[in-house]
């Protein structure tokens, strides 16, 4: 079961939350995120990515996407570098 709803970005969140959450990132895999984060494919269209076996770019091809984990506001996250705007999903228990 995917544990981690999408939460906020860095624009709409502050400095400091996403500062903390930054500086103890981890990286990981676009396949981690795919088994923890829920709607992610339809992150992935609102954001212009093609999904599935749809000619265009990929999330998987995107040289300028990095994947992490952390914990943002004390909650576990992950969360994407989208061409520097941080996307994150948390697991709030």
């Amino acid at each position: 079961m995917k544990r981690y709803c999408f939460e906020t970005t860095c624009v709409s969140s502050t400095a400091e939350k996403i500062d903390a959450m930054t500086e103890q990132a981890r990286p990981v895999t676009l396949a981690t995120l795919r088994r923890h984060c829920r709607n992610l494919p339809s992150w992935e269209r609102f954001n212009g990515y093609a999904t599935g076996s749809k000619k265009g770019l990929h999330l998987k091809n995107d040289w300028a996407v990095h994947f992490y984990r952390s914990r943002y506001e004390g909650a576990p996250c992950y969360y994407i570098d989208h061409s520097r705007i941080e996307h994150v999903w948390t697991r709030r228990d």
